[in-house]
């Protein structure tokens, strides 16, 4: 019985040694392993601590929102002053509009009046130059004749 329990004993051992070795591969083999990736982690560049930038970007980001709201706020409050302006622009016309003609048609009795004027200033000239004709031509015939 000893002799089993001995035997026993040997095959147990020879087991656990068996299995130490194997283990002591897997662990060789993983050491090589890390210290490959270690050494690719080393060469690896790791960028720096980047939440500074995100953070700048992130308020860049919310300025150029609030920007735009203010430019879209802006805009609808002009797109509704329009329909008035509008308004204000057809009456401004119409007004102008209404002036000019008034003014065209003073214009008309003006330029009437002065040709009405005019063609009675060159009636009184022509009889005035025939009246003074007919005083000096008497005039003119008697010195003519002294």
């Amino acid at each position: 019985m000893a002799l089993a329990a001995g035997t026993g004993a040997g095959i147990y051992a020879h087991r656990l040694n068996s299995r130490m070795v194997l283990l002591q591969r897997q662990l060789a083999q993983t050491r090589v392993t890390a210290q490959a990736a270690l050494e690719k982690v080393s060469t690896l560049k790791i960028p720096k601590d980047l939440s500074a930038d995100i953070a700048s970007l992130e308020v860049t980001a919310a300025k150029l929102r609030a920007a735009d709201e203010a430019l879209r706020r802006s805009f609808n409050e002009e797109m509704q002053k329009i329909p008035v302006l509008e308004t204000r622009l057809s009456e401004a016309r119409n007004a102008l509009a209404a002036r000019l003609a008034t003014a065209e048609q003073e214009f008309k009795a003006l330029q009437e009046r002065n040709e009405g004027r005019l063609t009675n200033i060159i009636a009184v000239l022509k009889n005035q130059d025939k009246v003074l004709r007919r005083l000096t031509e008497p005039s003119a015939k008697a010195h003519s004749e002294e």
